[in-house]
């Protein structure tokens, strides 16, 4: 069975009422139908993009998903 990753984009509001675009990443089954999402894990689309393209390039398996995310922002924040 074959997967792929996408980016997902939401809105979201912070307690001063601002709002915040956010992107996360969805799992898509080869039915094209969405298994499952992690919203909200990066501010910059930039960076969404990038890591789905690498979960998609390396055809990262599904039970790899939760820790792959993980992985990615750890890095992402890691000084």
């Amino acid at each position: 069975m074959k997967f792929a990753y996408k980016v997902i984009k939401d809105t979201i509001t912070d307690s001063t009422a601002q709002k915040h675009i956010t992107y996360g990443i969805e799992l898509i089954g080869s039915t094209g139908i969405p298994i499952r999402s992690i919203p909200n894990i990066f501010l910059d689309k930039g960076t969404a993009e990038h890591t789905v393209n690498l979960f998609n390039n390396a055809e990262l398996s599904p039970e790899h998903f939760d820790d792959a995310v993980e992985d990615a922002v750890i890095e992402m924040y890691s000084i």
